[in-house]
């Protein structure tokens, strides 16, 4: 809500719609965690999903007390070409994530996914790495590959799924999938979301890691329950404690 608010810095009104929209957002978390535990599948960020496109369509840019910008297609034509250095927009697919468009605290915070887990570090640079490839191929707003934008749903879909299922190579190319398929919904539904003046936020990850967890297969016997995720590596290290069993401990 702050990063779409134009009502500029230090509105204090704002805090009114954040505290009734995290609140709500518990509840949500909890209803459709109870909802979709039924096929193993975890609420992730559903609940700000629907919470902040509500808020966004009750207000609007023209809002006399919480006015958003308005948001642009990210597919719209640019009239003049500009040189294309777009590798910094990678780390910063992953500061998008928590909506940071600096270097300098992204890099920050991929050294603290780092710290935590290395292999969760390497999903969200490649993924980040693979959404701005996508953008590039679709031919997106240069904006959007320099600021992270095109590369924050690619992490956040390779992280998700080489999250939830023990690493190996074939989970691995799995989850650079699941990083391109994400780019390109994110694409997708960014272009038809903005003709309305609403941004896609991390749907399109959220939804293609869901549908991926539905996997049936033999990657199937990779996957890891909710309720046991850890981090990759300590993931790895009970699947081999356990003899490579199919079983998850």
């Amino acid at each position: 809500m702050g990063v779409y608010s134009s009502a500029g810095d230090w509105y204090w009104w704002l805090l009114l719609p954040v505290f009734l929209g995290s609140a709500t957002c518990v509840f949500l978390f909890s209803g459709l965690s109870s909802f979709l535990d039924r096929w193993d599948l975890p609420a992730a960020v559903f609940p700000f999903n629907i919470i902040i496109i509500l808020y966004l369509l009750c207000t609007g840019p023209e809002h006399p007390y919480f006015p958003h910008h308005s948001i642009k297609p990210p597919g719209a034509l640019e009239p003049n070409a500009t040189e294309l250095i777009v590798i910094r927009g990678i780390p910063l697919g992953v500061g998008q994530i928590f909506a940071c468009g600096d270097l300098g605290p992204s890099l920050l915070i991929l050294g603290a996914v780092f710290l935590y887990s290395p292999l969760l570090a390497v999903h969200a640079l490649l993924g980040s790495a693979v959404g701005t490839l996508t953008g590039l191929s679709m031919a997106v707003r240069h904006e959007s590959l320099y600021s992270g934008l095109s590369g924050f749903n690619g992490a956040l879909g390779c992280m998700a799924v080489g999250g939830f299922f023990i690493f190996s190579l074939w989970t691995h190319l799995f989850a650079i999938a699941s990083a391109f398929f994400s780019a390109y919904a994110d694409i997708a539904l960014s272009n038809l979301m903005g003709t309305v003046g609403l941004p896609a936020c991390s749907w399109a990850a959220t939804l293609v890691a869901t549908l991926m967890l539905l996997l049936t297969g033999s990657l199937a016997a990779y996957r890891i329950p909710t309720g046991q995720v850890r981090a990759p590596e300590r993931n790895l290290q009970l699947r081999k404690k356990n003899n490579n069993n199919t079983e998850f401990p």
